[in-house]
């Protein structure tokens, strides 16, 4: 069994590197208050892959530091469904045309709840990145402990 899933990090980075090189003409259109931000789907997807990128180079690197394999594997899983569920939301957003006529408001209830799921997964994916850190602070407490022991 694997203890800890920086090999993992790694294998979903190439695919979800890959999977940026097969969209095409696809946004993602979010709106935050008063501010629209548009983003590309090669990029949104070249994002996550970086993420999985920095994350398997610092389990790698803090393997041996890290207070519980359950925080480690809490934090892959959640993050990973995380990732997942914003493509599939984003992927979902394809209906949402840009147009400036009369017509723009047309799917205005569809679009606020596409919004309001790609947000509330863009802020649980934040949340669930403190589950590394706070592993990473136990397991240094851990070890600085067991040195005032020695």
């Amino acid at each position: 069994m694997i203890k800890y899933p920086e090999k993992l990090f790694f294998v979903i980075g190439i695919i979800t590197l890959l999977l940026s090189f097969l969209v095409f003409n696809q946004t993602l259109d979010i709106h935050i208050h008063d501010t629209y931000f548009i983003i590309d789907h090669r990029t949104l997807y070249r994002s996550l892959a970086f993420l999985a990128f920095f994350y398997g180079l610092l389990y790698k690197w803090t393997k041996t530091i890290l207070f519980s394999p359950f925080l480690t594997w809490a934090h892959f899983i959640l993050t990973i469904i995380a990732v997942f569920l914003i493509i599939i939301e984003s992927s979902r957003n394809v209906y949402t045309q840009r147009s400036y006529g009369n017509d723009m408001w047309q799917n205005t209830e569809q679009w606020r709840t596409s919004q309001m799921r790609i947000s509330t997964i863009t802020f649980t994916l934040i949340a669930v990145q403190l589950t590394y850190f706070t592993n990473l602070v136990g397991g240094l407490i851990k070890k600085l402990s067991n040195w005032g022991n020695k």
